[in-house]
């Protein structure tokens, strides 16, 4: 998967995060568009075959849990998509996702723009009789978060308030003729008359969960009820009644439910497996095609079933991939044989009704090897070089990568018997041990992100962490014992072998720094001279005379509701020792050197907005510090968060920095002025990894984004 230019190409696989609304064109069954809950959106032309990676400053953060899909075809105008993108606002394609153009409207004024916040809305609905109206709702819109309606007459060029004084969550629009339109909430449906201008209400009995609009019915979940809750309410006569699924009680409620727009007698719905089941291995989706009268399952992912109807071939099947349920359906608005499913780890489309599904977010495993490719929803932390054909990426949620050849194909080697099997954030070698690799492993994914940040005491059973190790070059992995090696069992977030000494350092968020002297037999805490106030290590960095310093976090005290800023160390002896910050410096992530040492550069990430209005303590504002050695401090790049900045390779002024919302920038002048390197597909990353056969090439490991390689001359 390349870039428009080809410059810049996808090396990991692609497939591996909860991928959203996958969603083909009724008018071009091989255009193809879904999101992720990362922020991510892409695109195919072939089918699924391959991907292409949407740029971020044209659409991302699509709504992608709302319960109804984000994506609206109108259907008499070919290769028009419309949808809402929380920070760039009302979208509109007319070439099928390729590009997007940004509706202009009340909410360009909005100034806080987030996950919480949207400037863009959730869905947009045209009517299927008379295209000229539509309707669109946010649940989130803007500063106050607000609940809205805006309507169009004219085909969506221009918008109008409808309704602001919501207070029931919208959950889908339907229209019941060419200006009559129903907003159907998660306990009430309002109906608008948009010629006349007349709004009425009615209270529904159910919490609805998810809807779906088809022709003259909208299909409702409701939210884990027992006895698999689906509804219907009639647009003829606004009567609501409820549709027995009428299967057994391996099933415990509806996680979604999709029907064509043209077509309300076939239905899908997505079922999940009762809890006590072993992993959620029954959970499947149905099909009916007399309006909910009798059902047929059409989805099984499990290899003991006969009927096993999935591409064989996938990364992720039968691992992961048969133990969510289905959590989104899309039906082709004018086919109701074509429909595409999207779970945890994969999405899958049939053209037959679903007797057959062909996995899409991933490419077919060839001779034990995963070849790159696919929707880049794994998230990479830190790439590794071993030559030039041997290549790892540290990855959570999906972890255990190796490739044998640069990063055209993975070995997918997780470590599946250690108990924190989901997140490596870093590895280390031993040089006179080829085969020897440590990684840094958690079951907390995503730190140092600031709302995984302060979840630390709402989900402490997710706050592990630990060394593992393989002696087989990441083959296979083993984990050492906390208890057994003098370690706390926190997740644990990077790792450095001090060859001079032979000694392995790791960081622990919440606990601090340990060593071991013997290759990981034993460890010792190392947590001399740091404030005991915050002890969240989050990264080990060298200069380049070999001196170690050590980034402690920002840390979100939980009973006082108080933000703690991070501090800087350098080793001394046998402790550590504070470096002197700005009071503005609060949320340290990454430090890099100058080529002589006498500067430091410190990037910071960002705090929620919301901090600024109801959190105490510290709080500054992201970007890079240059420090001085005579103590001249400054920020030199603001405007977004930065979670690295590197020197070029064999330069001295040359630096690239990698920001968390606005992609790279290159400066030629050490950090006095920063361009933007316009035709880099992701926009948020982690770490960049610089080609040693080739100095211009990098590596850049991506939020949800996949690892990308590309020249930057």
């Amino acid at each position: 998967m390349v870039s428009p230019n080809n410059n810049w190409q996808q090396v990991t696989p692609g497939g591996g995060g909860r991928l959203m609304w996958c969603s083909a064109s009724p008018h071009d069954r091989n255009m193809m568009i879904c999101c992720g809950d990362m922020g991510g959106v892409f695109r195919s032309e072939d089918r699924g075959e391959n991907w292409v990676f949407c740029p971020a400053v044209e659409v991302e953060r699509v709504c992608h849990c709302n319960g109804s899909s984000p994506w609206e075809y109108v259907i008499d105008r070919a290769g028009e998509i419309w949808t809402g993108s929380r920070t760039r606002g009302m979208l509109k394609s007319c070439d099928y996702g390729r590009s997007w153009k940004r509706i202009p409207g009340p909410w360009d004024q909005l100034k806080v723009l987030d996950w919480h916040h949207a400037t863009g809305p959730e869905f947009v609905r045209f009517s299927t009789k008379d295209s000229s109206y539509a309707i669109a709702a946010w649940n989130r819109y803007g500063d106050n978060s607000e609940k809205r309606l805006y309507y169009s007459t004219d085909s969506g060029d221009s918008w109008n308030l409808l309704k602001s004084d919501i207070s029931d969550t919208i959950k889908e629009i339907a229209f019941e003729s060419e200006s009559i339109a129903v907003a159907v909430c998660e306990k009430s449906f309002l109906r608008f008359d948009l010629s006349a201008g007349t709004t009425e209400f009615e209270q529904l009995k159910h919490k609805i969960a998810a809807a779906c609009w088809s022709q003259d019915k909208v299909y409702m979940t409701v939210d884990k009820e027992p006895g698999m809750g689906l509804y219907c309410l009639n647009l003829c006569d606004y009567l609501v009644y409820k549709i027995d699924i009428s299967l057994n009680s391996e099933y415990s409620w509806v996680t979604c439910v999709s029907a064509c727009r043209t077509d309300s007698s076939t239905v899908y719905v997505g079922l999940k497996g009762n809890t006590e089941l072993e992993g959620d291995s029954i959970s499947t989706a149905v099909r009916s095609i007399d309006g909910g009268k009798t059902w047929q399952q059409v989805l099984f992912r499990n290899p003991e079933q006969k009927q096993f109807n999935i591409s064989p071939d996938r990364w992720t099947t039968g691992l992961w991939g048969w133990q969510t349920p289905p959590w989104s359906l899309n039906v082709d608005y004018l086919d109701s044989s074509r429909v595409a499913f999207s779970d945890f780890t994969m999405c899958g489309i049939s053209d037959n009704a679903g007797e057959s599904w062909n996995i899409v977010s991933g490419k077919p495993v060839l001779n034990g090897l995963v070849p790159a490719g696919g929707p880049q929803m794994l998230t990479g932390w830190n790439y590794y070089i071993r030559s030039s054909d041997i290549h790892y990426a540290a990855t959570t949620d999906f972890t255990g990568w190796m490739s044998p050849n640069g990063g055209a194909d993975w070995k997918y080697c997780p470590p599946c018997n250690a108990p924190w099997h989901n997140n490596i954030y870093a590895l280390a070698f031993i040089p006179n041990r080829p085969g020897l690799v440590f990684g840094a492993a958690s079951l907390k994914h995503d730190l140092p992100y600031w709302h995984h940040m302060v979840s630390r005491e709402s989900r402490p059973e997710l706050w592990r962490g630990g060394v593992i190790v393989s002696e087989d070059g990441g083959e296979s992995w083993n984990h050492l014992e906390p208890d057994k090696v003098g370690l706390p069992d926190l997740p644990t977030t990077d790792i450095y072998y001090d060859e001079s000494g032979n000694t392995l350092y790791i960081a622990m968020v919440g606990g601090g720094v340990y060593k071991s002297n013997d290759l990981g037999n034993s460890w010792q805490e190392f947590n001399g001279g740091l404030s005991e106030k915050n002890y969240n290590a989050l990264r080990l960095c060298v200069n380049h005379a070999g001196l170690l310093y050590l980034v402690v976090t920002t840390a979100w005290d939980a009973v006082t509701e108080t933000v703690i800023s991070g501090e800087i160390y350098r080793m001394a002896a046998d402790a550590w020792e504070q470096i002197d910050l700005p009071q503005e410096l609060v949320f340290p992530v990454d430090i890099e050197f100058s080529q002589n040492d006498t500067a430091m550069y410190v990037s910071c990430f960002q705090l929620w907005r919301e901090l600024i209005r109801h959190g105490k303590g510290a709080y500054g504002m992201p970007g890079l510090w240059r420090l001085d050695k005579d103590g001249v401090n400054e920020m030199i790049y603001s405007g977004s968060p930065v979670y690295c900045t590197k020197f070029v390779p064999g330069s001295e002024k040359r630096m690239l920095l990698c920001t968390s919302d606005d992609g790279a920038h290159i400066s030629d002048d050490g950090g006095v002025s920063w361009n933007r390197i316009s035709d880099l597909p992701p926009g948020n990353i982690h770490s960049a990894t610089f080609d040693p056969d080739n100095p211009t090439d990098v590596y850049l490991t991506t939020f949800g984004q996949g690892v990308w390689r590309g020249g930057i001359d």
